[in-house]
């Protein structure tokens, strides 16, 4: 019985290490929790088994679907709630729309937002969802991914056009995703919308990949475009924005 206990519990902590941080090898988990690496190799075999652990191609391991929906949710819910005080100021600094967003499968949701007192405006559509890949919130979500797990989230060669703007192949989506995870940001024009601009930062963990993303979102008339990489003044101004709540709403999910 005791053998038993102690098997439940190191299986335990494997998990709540592997909750805190994505990716982690048998090596790396056996030193940070003080196991041997036999023993470890024997916790997660069950544990896969169980679909509470995945092993990556890279043979890495992270939570798997019996624990990561639940947990992905959880901490989506918490990030929303620690963002609503940053995502009123930043709506109030640039009169501006801005949502927080989670992948859901192929699509990016909204969970939070707050738009501004002014009659030309984005709104908000808190539980409604957009396809992935013709949203900011969508593609910097998607930089985080691997190109398999995208082809699991997308699998089909030719994308769902909402608008004459809309990227249409996956070619496509690969260049702007690889993109947006180069620059550390995400744009929308008139994709998903017509009219609509967005511009998405990703809300990192301490360690691993992003719980979920922050969002400007306004008429594309009074958002000036850059040229390609490239962004105008006013763009720049937003994204500086954006990347202090960001940076904001992290160092408040660390406490």
């Amino acid at each position: 019985m005791a053998e038993t206990l102690q098997s439940v519990h190191q299986a335990l902590r494997i998990l709540t290490l592997l909750r805190r941080h994505d990716d982690l090898t048998l090596t790396e988990i056996a030193d940070r929790l003080g196991i041997g690496k036999s023993s470890t190799y024997r916790l997660l075999a069950t544990l896969k088994t169980d679909r509470y652990v995945d092993q990556t191609p890279a043979r890495s391991y992270r939570l798997g679907p019996a624990m990561s929906a639940s947990a992905e949710a959880e901490s989506a819910a918490h990030c929303a709630e620690v963002a609503h005080p940053h995502l009123v100021a930043l709506c109030a600094a640039t009169q501006e729309t801005v949502h927080v967003s989670v992948l859901s499968g192929g699509h990016s949701e909204y969970i939070a937002g707050v738009e501004p007192d002014r009659a030309l405006k984005v709104s908000t559509r808190l539980g409604s969802a957009v396809p992935a890949h013709a949203a900011a919130a969508g593609k910097i979500l998607m930089a985080a991914l691997t190109s398999r797990e995208r082809d699991l989230l997308l699998p089909a060669a030719e994308l769902t056009p909402l608008t004459d703007r809309t990227l249409r192949t996956r070619a496509a989506l690969e260049a702007e995703v690889e993109t947006a995870g180069r620059l550390g940001f995400a744009r929308n024009v008139g994709e998903s919308e017509d009219g609509v601009y967005a511009l998405a930062v990703p809300i990192r963990r301490p360690v691993g990949r992003p719980i979920c993303s922050l969002t400007i979102a306004g008429p594309a008339s009074r958002i000036e475009v850059g040229p390609g990489e490239e962004l105008s003044a006013r763009e720049a101004v937003l994204l500086g924005r954006l990347r202090e709540a960001a940076a904001a709403v992290e160092a408040d999910l660390r406490y």
